[in-house]
């Protein structure tokens, strides 16, 4: 258990740094010169004065700063203020963009850092066992809601809705990779390639050690896959982070009678 809090913490550490120096490098979007000025966004908070400081141009600046320096110390300490800071400044942020910035990353990040906080205040096995089991079940039942999604439109099952993200002016796939899933037979082999991926992932939590680390892998290189073609690098370690956990009830599960 232990090492599996270990990874965890590493994990999520890097992907806390890799989305607030993003913000970081935002900055001035998020200005009153930029396209998400508070000043605009302030009114849904017009009864709640406490959004309006900690939500301004300036103290979000300090806010961002504050989250990166916290998100260093998660590599070095696995303490309650730490934990339960970087998951108030995750609700901040997404308060800021009615929601979330990056979408499903950005909850994965807070459910993680929501189920941490209640590992790192009670600091007992079991509490912490089980928060190892919430995350796994949060992960693999994410793949399999994706899958499932997928799978009940026509246009994903026909391999059509692949082609069309691919070329979506969006994203700056490679030619080679329009060129191959342009063709039909390819698009459809890899579109289910994806949604029977995702839908079966939760098996992973019942296989043995050499297999759920096969299936781990996996995940990991469709992410890293994602973030080639799409660029899509956020979804890549935070769901990682979620790995040690997936690895930890498995190999539980595994070695119950």
């Amino acid at each position: 258990m232990k090492s599996a809090y270990e990874w965890t913490l590493l994990i999520l550490s890097l992907s806390l740094i890799v989305q607030t120096l993003e913000y970081l490098s935002l900055y001035t979007l998020f200005t009153e010169k930029g396209i998400w000025r508070w000043s605009q966004l302030r009114r849904e908070f017009r009864y709640l004065r406490f959004m309006d400081f900690a939500l301004s141009e300036k103290t979000f600046l300090v806010l961002l700063v504050v989250r990166f320096l916290l998100s260093i110390t998660l590599l070095f300490s696995f303490s309650f203020p730490v934990v339960f800071s970087l998951f108030i400044t995750s609700l901040l942020i997404a308060q800021r963009f009615r929601g979330s910035f990056n979408g499903g990353s950005d909850y994965m990040t807070t459910i993680i850092l929501s189920a941490l906080s209640v590992a790192a205040f009670f600091q007992t096995e079991k509490v912490m066992t089980g928060v190892l089991w919430y995350i796994a079940f949060q992960s693999v039942l994410s793949y399999f809601l994706a899958g499932l999604v997928k799978i009940r439109q026509p246009l994903w099952r026909k391999g059509q809705a692949l082609t069309a993200f691919i070329h979506s002016p969006n994203y700056q796939c490679p030619s080679l990779i329009k060129a191959m899933l342009d063709k039909k037979e390819m698009a459809l082999i890899a579109s289910w390639c994806v949604m029977l991926g995702q839908l079966l992932f939760p098996l992973a939590l019942f296989l043995p050690e050499p297999y759920v680390l096969a299936a781990i892998s996996v995940a990991f290189l469709f992410h890293l896959n994602n973030v080639w073609l799409f660029g899509l690098n956020r979804f890549l370690l935070a769901w990682a982070a979620t790995y040690p956990a997936i690895y930890f009830v498995a190999k539980s599960l595994s070695n119950s009678p």
